[in-house]
């Protein structure tokens, strides 16, 4: 077993969870490796650390050794008390997270696309099972060649069957096809029938029969997971963090703005009507004073923002025995009573959005919002209904 470098020159945190940490580490000679380390107070918690750490650098330097298009692993071993293991850097690391987020693609998205297919046949092709797959689990280098990341759900088998095959492609397909237009995803699956060889895919159904079962199971996915993580907008999480005990805020906005908004939610009173936003003179601040309902409303929002839907964007949420909430929208926007009191049109092309994230439409007796282009918004008081409850993430295979 080799154990990590001992000193690193640099250290920059790439992700942070509550019992690991994934950063990029520059030795004294310049060279760059990503470092994965399993973080635990407890003896039981350093001991599966330990397990984890052993078994994710096992298989990937098995993936590796199959010629799968993941990052070379280097070494694993325990240093300062915790276990961790190191891979090669991919040079020009842009994680298909970063492009959705605007990032600068490395060539043509038509391109990545392609690559991104081709990447995840040759996993499946090596016996890969991701079980993990996001955006934030792509990265593209300085070429535009794919890689895998993060095989900590992993696992690898002498052969893949088609629900195996195919579970990959819906848990992307439900990440990325809210902001990957459909030319795009045809592309990544075109290249992906394509690369595999015909023993691997045998028993899946015609390309275009299948695109048809990704995009309907990953509707239904995509919905479900962000109901079943709807918590982590009232904890500190990737989504939020916490300013103190009683208050939390979105992650869009800077500490100190933050802070100021808070203090004014923690006054006797708020202030009804619109302030200016502190990052963007297109936005404006409004503050919401309620009790349980408006909890609510601060998390179904967080969730339509995860979804990509017409809404009003969570930043701060105090809570007690009064919950107070800030919004940013765009400067004008206007409530409507209801959303019985929008046309017809307008209700129906809201509807089409909501169903194409798996959700149902809203009652009409919903308060709804008016941006200044004449787009409705969603405000606190919306409900985001699941429309279907089949081939959920619950349901995964074992095994």
């Amino acid at each position: 077993m080799s154990a990590p470098t001992p000193q690193p020159r640099t250290a920059r945190a790439l992700k942070t969870g509550l019992h690991r940490r994934v950063f990029l580490e520059e030795d004294a000679d310049g060279v760059s490796r990503v470092v994965k380390r399993f973080e635990g107070r407890s003896l039981w918690k350093r001991l599966v650390g330990g397990l984890r750490a052993r078994r994710e650098f096992a298989l990937q330097t098995a993936l590796a050794g199959a010629g799968a298009p993941v990052a070379r692993p280097l070494a694993v071993g325990r240093r300062e008390g915790a276990w961790e293991f190191s891979v090669e850097y991919i040079e020009g690391a842009l994680t298909l997270a970063d492009l959705l987020a605007g990032g600068t693609p490395p060539c043509a998205r038509e391109e990545l696309a392609q690559a991104l297919g081709r990447a995840l046949a040759a996993l499946q092709e090596a016996g890969c099972d991701h079980g993990d797959l996001h955006a934030g689990n792509i990265v593209f280098d300085s070429s535009g060649a794919a890689f895998v990341v993060d095989f900590g759900h992993a696992t690898r088998c002498k052969e893949l069957d088609a629900a195996r095959l195919t579970h990959d492609l819906v848990q992307l397909a439900a990440a990325t096809r809210e902001r990957v237009p459909p030319s795009l995803r045809w592309r990544a699956l075109l290249a992906w029938r394509c690369a595999l060889t015909e023993p691997v895919g045998r028993d899946l159904p015609p390309l275009r029969e299948l695109a048809r079962k990704v995009e309907a199971a990953a509707v239904v996915w995509r919905a479900q997971v962000l109901f079943k993580n709807r918590r982590r907008w009232l904890r500190a999480s990737g989504l939020c963090w916490r300013l103190d005990h009683e208050t939390l805020a979105h992650r869009g906005l800077p500490a100190d703005h933050a802070k100021q908004i808070a203090s004014e939610l923690a006054q006797d009173s708020v202030q009804r009507g619109p302030q200016p936003h502190p990052e963007d003179d297109q936005l404006e601040i409004r503050l919401f004073e309620g009790a349980a309902p408006l909890r609510q409303g601060w998390v179904e929002l967080g969730r339509a923002l995860e979804h990509g839907l017409p809404a009003l964007t969570p930043l701060v949420l105090r809570e007690g025995a009064n919950v107070r909430a800030a919004f940013a929208l765009p400067r004008g926007t206007q409530a409507l009573v209801a959303a019985e009191a929008a046309r017809d049109l307008e209700r129906m092309a809201l509807a089409r959005l909501l169903a194409g994230r798996g959700l149902e439409d809203i009652p009409t007796s919903t308060p709804l919002w008016r941006a200044p282009g004449g787009e409705l918004l969603l405000g606190p008081e919306a409900r985001l209904v699941i429309r279907s409850q089949h081939q959920g993430p619950q349901e995964r295979r074992g095994g």
